[in-house]
């Protein structure tokens, strides 16, 4: 198992610990209603390769959109990322 997977593990273990989380194909989807303004209870983790990035953005958007929350991005693994480079 590569290192960085345990740190993504224990990221993930602590996030969950104030936000709900949504698994996606990219990564992973957090957020609070109740902590609206909290950044790290509200944000899209973005672990996995992501193919479709104006896709993965959208449905980014959207998501955070419907919940009245700030959509944000954290961009992980960024040498997996090249297809959200080129966009």
């Amino acid at each position: 198992m590569n290192p960085t997977d345990d740190l993504y593990k224990l990221d993930l273990s602590y996030l969950g610990a104030f936000s709900t989380r949504l698994d996606t194909p990219w990564g992973a989807l957090f957020y609070n209603e109740n902590q609206s303004r909290y950044y790290d209870a509200n944000h899209a983790h973005v672990i996995r390769e992501c193919h479709d990035p104006q896709t993965m953005v959208a449905e980014v958007v959207s998501f955070y959109q419907k919940k009245n929350l700030v959509p944000r991005l954290y961009i992980h693994e960024l040498h997996l990322q090249q297809q959200c480079c080129l966009n």
